[in-house]
């Protein structure tokens, strides 16, 4: 612990006799009467200490003094803690000094002077901090004087807010400084240098009117003026009257800092000093701000920068006259420089090189603080083929970080053999590799790290080529790790230029963990003499990612193929339509060719059939177009539960089709629930078919009756069913198989089979019996004795399971549930609801949050439904254990429903609508020349919507013989006479379709 040596000596000296914290009487100018340092619990164990409220008080702590609050009560500070007792003259003067240590939160302190050990004799108050912040820590100091002679005692006292934190007091001293009846200090003291740097100060004050201890001054007093810590003074003022004014101008400062120190005397003695420090002459410019170097398209280097407003002692500058001296490497390259802007014209002469700048501001011959710009890479650009493995750590030629985007470090670094750093071998086994220390910055920082001139004018297809390290933790786990977004994007500057974003050049770090994978990049290309590749790490990891981010083995050649189209991506904007609601389907079509691309057309296929070709506009070499194509869901697209669609790009001159088809995109078009047609016939012949249904008619309304609730305890259901479980759904998306968990000791039908939710007999499985209770499968009341639960899938797969509701009552309303975790580490979940069905693609999420956290204690959710809700749902979205749900509480559907206007009716052969305008009466005759086995279907339109098609009907025809074959035909459909679509035989006469293209009639008895 420090002690002021002044001190020292005579502290270990009479360390007795300071321990009884006596101190004679006669001490005289310097003497300490009275020293603490704690440097031992004993020393503090000599104050006194007064808790007046109860609770936490002053303790001794690391070589301290310290009070720190009770959190636990709530406390406000109350407390004394008091000094032993030393002597005080009461024609002396004295200082007490000592450090005031503030933590984390303001806090109110006074500092006493007393007689006893009782705190109500403590009437003079020497200081009072009050709300006092860690800023203010430091040495303190305070005059004091007595008005008669006798012991003494110092008392700190506390009186902080409730709940704030910690006061430290240490090194508490009082010193002996002078007679009472000395001078005060001058007062308004005033140094002043001369203007426009010049060498001279002016000097202003008030000789004292008091004497050290506020009282008045009888007599006049000499006054001194010293100068830089000189014993000889500098000025002195000889017989000055109480109060006079006194002005001084120094012609003989020193150039730079001056301290002057003012002290009047009597016949007692000096008083106290009043001292000013301040800067005399020109002064020295502080650094250039912002200074960057920036590579031309000729390869010069202009260095740029921000001229400093400020000086480094705060003294005068000529700003208008400032001049700059410019180095490259340490070597002078332009001096008495005016501008904020150097082009260096031939950085490199020979080969690449790194270079940067230091700038140094000079202002009336006096030389600034230095500034040092970025590196930036110059000279002779590399051609192709391109290739750097950074073998032994050393790349051949450098790779730099951009001063402009180095918010973490770049470097290279080689095998790590011994597991020292994070265990990642070089993918090319050369001992050299780069790593980007993305693991522990901020997040959304980034760091660019730039590649050498590469020049690619000449290149037809340049391709970049790298091996990128993927590494997603084994343990990563969201609901502790949070988002770990770490990724690579590749960038490219042409001849200095901005930097901007490659095409289809953004690799993600932490999805998947197979280690060193290839990426392949087409460069775009542009008329310049030079460009540099940038891969531009960027750090968004909420909690810290798994590893840093390395790249090895980069190379740039000329792609195999100068016309190559690829379909990067599929996209759908609505994966569960309604019939009439219009979809747009988007094909990204890139090119990795060195061609511009043009005449091609992308196919958007559905279930194998191509539905629509679309023209793509020109593609320029690494660059990407949007194919759209926007279609209306018919009631054709409902008749199937769901449709596989994939894109297709067609390109006569395509040199490579192994990315010319999407992936698969499964959409569904959501079967209308109003009344469909029932009672389709069709007679006549192809080109005169007479059409005749059943009249429909309007929608009638029914109106709600007054709401009411059920709760389901799923105690009813067939145990360990994972699907039919009543009115409810599941959606297992995920496909998984399932866990079986250890601690269940009897095994149960569709035991790890893939599911989404299961009914769960408690007793059955043996997990809460008279004999065994497991509390992880503790029923959410005395009354349960079945569940549902969604097991955990099995690794890897993530949980992506469904549970939906009957059918609701369509009106706003609250729903609730009970759910629990099985273990300890929590389950997530995400709750929706529906407007039209219960498809898992119609659901809208409900809760804000990316997730809602599920504990391992039964509790309570409750969440509201907006009016027109048909379905609730919970999906479970996280491979844990086992999510656990109990006692839904709903309010199901009433059979009320909206009045419907029935418009008209719409005719479909084959489904293609055949009516020009909408009909209204209930028959319909097809003058189009048909074939003999086309499919009719009608549908009624309402007002709301249309509806789902009628049954099926085909023109029955007879007297066609089927022809010979080699292969037996079989049966393809059925029709009763009247042209109904049978989906088995009916007793009378069917007419039955062939594979083959023939047609039976054949009767049933």
């Amino acid at each position: 612990m420090y002690v002021n040596p002044h001190y020292f000596l005579k502290r270990h000296l009479f360390a007795a006799f300071l321990s009884l914290a006596a101190c004679s009487a006669s001490a005289g100018n310097g003497d300490v009467v009275f020293g603490e340092t704690f440097d031992t619990e004993d020393d503090f164990a000599r104050w006194t200490l007064v808790d007046n409220n109860g609770g936490r008080t002053w303790e001794f702590l690391n070589g301290a003094m310290a009070y720190m609050l009770d959190y636990q009560t709530g406390l406000p500070g109350d407390d004394w803690s008091i000094s032993p007792e030393f002597h005080l003259s009461a024609g002396r003067v004295y200082e007490l000094s000592f450090h005031l240590g503030i933590n984390s939160q303001p806090e109110n302190l006074k500092v006493c002077l007393g007689t006893s050990s009782d705190p109500l004799t403590f009437t003079t108050e020497l200081a009072d901090y009050n709300n006092v912040v860690s800023s203010d820590s430091g040495k303190k100091t305070v005059k004091l004087y007595v008005s008669s002679d006798g012991a003494y005692r110092l008392g700190f006292y506390v009186y902080s807010e409730p709940n704030m934190h910690r006061i430290d007091i240490d090194n508490v001293y009082v010193t002996d400084i002078s007679s009472a009846g000395v001078p005060g200090a001058v007062t308004g003291l005033s140094v002043v240098p001369a203007e426009l740097g010049g060498m001279s100060a002016e000097l202003s004050f008030y000789a004292p009117e008091v004497t050290a201890t506020d009282g008045i001054l009888s007599g006049n007093t000499d006054i001194n003026i010293y100068r830089n810590g000189n014993d000889v003074p500098a000025k002195t003022y000889k017989d000055v009257k109480p109060g006079a004014g006194l002005t001084w101008k120094d012609t003989e400062p020193v150039h730079g800092f001056n301290t002057y120190r003012i002290v009047a005397s009597n016949a007692e003695g000096e008083g106290a000093a009043s001292e000013r420090k301040i800067f005399v002459g020109p002064d020295a410019p502080v650094a250039v701000s912002d200074v960057v170097a920036r590579l031309n398209a000729d390869k010069s280097v202009t260095v740029t920068w921000n001229a400093p407003a400020a000086s480094v002692n705060g003294g005068y500058v000529d700003f208008d006259n400032i001049t700059y001296t410019i180095a490259r490497g340490g070597k002078v390259i332009a001096s008495s420089f005016k501008g904020v802007a150097y082009t260096d014209k031939v950085p490199v002469e020979r080969g690449q090189a790194l270079v940067s700048y230091t700038v140094t501001p000079v202002a009336a011959g006096q030389n600034g603080e230095e500034a040092v710009s970025s590196s930036v890479l110059s000279g002779v650009p590399l051609g192709l083929p391109y290739k750097e493995s950074f073998s032994g750590q050393a790349p051949a030629v450098p790779w730099y970080v951009d001063g402009n985007a180095a918010d973490f470090e770049w470097h290279t670094i080689g095998d790590d053999e011994m597991g020292e750093f994070e265990e990642v071998m070089t993918q090319d086994s050369d001992n050299g590799m780069i790593v980007a220390e993305s693991k522990y910055a901020d997040y959304d920082t980034r760091s660019r790290y730039v590649s050498p001139l590469i020049d690619l004018s000449g290149a037809v297809n340049p391709e970049l080529r790298f091996w990128f390290y993927k590494a997603r933790s084994p343990w990563y786990d969201p609901d502790w790790d949070g988002e770990v977004n770490d990724r690579l994007q590749v960038q490219i500057s042409f001849e200095g230029g901005e930097w901007h974003d490659v095409d289809n050049a953004l690799f993600y770090q932490n999805e998947n963990s197979d280690g060193w994978v290839e990426c392949v990049v087409n460069l775009p290309k542009q008329k310049a003499s030079f460009a540099n590749i940038g891969l531009l790490a960027i750090a968004e990891a909420e909690a810290g990612a798994y590893r840093n981010m390395y790249v090895d083995n980069i190379s740039i050649d000329e792609s195999e193929y100068a016309n190559d189209l690829a379909v990067t991506s599929f996209t759908v904007d609505n994966k569960r339509a309604g019939i009439g609601d219009d979809v747009t389907y988007t094909a990204s079509v890139f090119n990795h060719g060195g061609n511009v691309a043009s005449g091609y057309k992308v196919e958007f296929v559905r279930d194998e059939e191509t539905v629509a070709t679309v023209n793509g506009t020109d593609v320029n070499p690494a660059s990407t177009v949007s194919v759209i194509c926007k279609l209306t869901a018919t009631p054709a697209d409902a008749v199937a539960d769901s449709h596989e669609w994939h894109a297709v790009v067609r390109y006569d001159a395509d040199e490579f089709d192994g990315n010319d088809v999407s992936g698969t995109l499964v959409t569904s078009v959501r079967r209308s629930d109003l009344p469909v047609v029932v009672g389709l016939s069709a007679t006549g012949v192809p080109g005169n078919v007479s059409l005749t249904w059943n009249a429909a008619s309007s929608v009638a309304p029914v109106e709600h009756g007054e709401m009411h609730t059920v709760t389901d305890g799923f105690e009813d259901y067939e145990p360990f069913i994972i699907d039919n479980i009543g009115a409810w759904s599941v959606y297992d998306a995920d496909k998984s198989t399932t866990i079986v968990s250890p601690r269940i000791p009897v095994s149960y039908d569709n035991q790890g089979a893939p599911m989404a939710f299961q009914v769960f007999n408690l007793a059955q499985a043996g997990v809460w019996t008279d004999d065994n209770q497991d509390y992880a499968f503790v029923p959410v009341n005395d009354a349960s004795r079945q569940m549902l639960v969604c097991p955990s899938a099995d690794w890897p797969a993530e949980n992506d399971d469904w549970l939906i509701t009957p059918r609701l009552d369509g009106r706003r309303q609250k729903i609730s549930f009970y759910a629990k975790s099985a273990t300890f580490d929590n389950e997530w979940i995400n709750v929706y609801y529906s407007t039209t069905d219960n498809h898992h693609d119609s659901f809208v999420k409900l809760n804000e949050d990316d997730h809602i956290v599920v504990s391992d204690g039964w509790r309570k959710y409750t969440f509201e439904v907006p009016e027109g809700a048909r379905y609730f749902a919970v999906r479970c979205v996280r491979r844990v254990v086992m999510l656990m749900v109990d006692d839904f509480t709903y309010a199901p559907y009433d059979g009320s429903r909206e009045a419907d206007e029935l418009l008209g009716y719409n005719v479909y052969r084959d489904n293609v609508r055949i009516n020009a305008e909408l009909l209204t009466a209930n028959r319909f005759t097809d003058m189009e020349a048909g074939h003999d086995d086309a499919v009719y279907t009608v549908t009624a339109v309402y007002g709301s919507c249309e509806s789902a098609y009628s049954n099926e009907a085909v023109l029955t025809t007879t007297g066609v013989v089927r022809p010979d074959t080699d292969t037996p035909a079989v049966e393809d459909a059925r029709y009763g006479i009247d042209g109904r679509r049978l989906n088995k035989p009916e007793r009378g006469i069917n007419i039955v379709r062939m594979s083959d293209g023939s047609i039976r009639k054949v009767v049933v008895r």
